[in-house]
C-alpha cells in the first residue's frame, strides 16, 4: 500500500504522511489511515491503471472527491464526471458538493441545470450545510441574470425583424 500511495498520490511526499507510513507493529509496517474499508477500496481502485469505476450513490461521489482532494490525485477524473452526471438528476445538491470541493466547471454545470428545477421543492440535503451563504447568493444571482436575459429576449422582439430573402422556385 505504501508503494502504491507513494507512486500515485502527489500528496504522499510530505513529511507528515511519511511519519504515518513508517510505523511498525509486531515487526510489520503499518499504514494508519482515517479511511474505512470502503474508502481504501475506492482509493486503490483510483490508483489501479484501468478505467475508473462509476459511482451512482451521492455518498460515494462525495467520498471520491474527498479522497481526490486529500491524496492530491490529480489524474483521477471519475468523481468529477460522476458529479456532472449527478447535476442532471439533482442539480442543487451537485452544486453544493461542487462548491465544497471546488471543481468550478461542475459547479457551473450544476447551476445551469438548476434552472430547470426552479419551481420544484428541493429537499434539504446535508450538503447544503457545508456551503457558504456566498455560494448560495452566487447561485441566486446567476439564476436572476439568466431570467433577466430571457425576459429581455421575449420583451424586446427587435431580433425578430431580420430580413429574410424568400427563395422562389424558378
Amino acid at each position: 500500500l505504501r508503494r502504491v500511495l507513494f507512486a500515485y498520490c502527489d500528496g504522499c511526499n510530505d513529511v507528515q504522511m511519511l511519519a504515518k507510513l513508517d510505523e511498525k507493529k509486531n515487526g510489520l509496517s503499518v499504514v494508519t489511515m482515517a479511511e474505512d474499508e470502503r474508502g481504501l477500496g475506492m482509493l486503490l481502485r483510483f490508483c489501479y491503471p484501468v478505467d475508473q469505476p462509476a459511482y451512482d450513490i451521492v455518498e460515494d461521489i462525495v467520498l471520491g472527491l474527498r479522497l481526490v482532494r486529500k491524496f492530491h490525485l490529480t489524474r483521477v477524473q471519475a468523481s468529477k464526471s460522476q458529479l456532472r452526471l449527478l447535476a442532471n438528476r439533482e442539480p442543487e445538491r451537485a452544486y453544493a458538493i461542487a462548491c465544497t470541493f471546488q471543481p468550478r466547471d461542475e459547479a457551473f454545470a450544476a447551476a445551469r441545470n438548476a434552472l430547470t428545477t426552479r419551481d420544484v421543492d428541493v429537499p434539504l440535503h446535508p450538503e447544503f450545510g457545508a456551503i457558504s451563504s456566498f455560494d448560495l447568493i452566487r447561485l441566486q444571482k446567476y439564476h436572476a441574470a439568466v431570467l433577466s436575459a430571457m425576459r429581455a429576449v421575449f420583451t424586446d422582439l427587435k431580433w425578430l425583424s431580420c430580413k429574410f430573402t424568400t427563395l422562389r422556385p424558378t
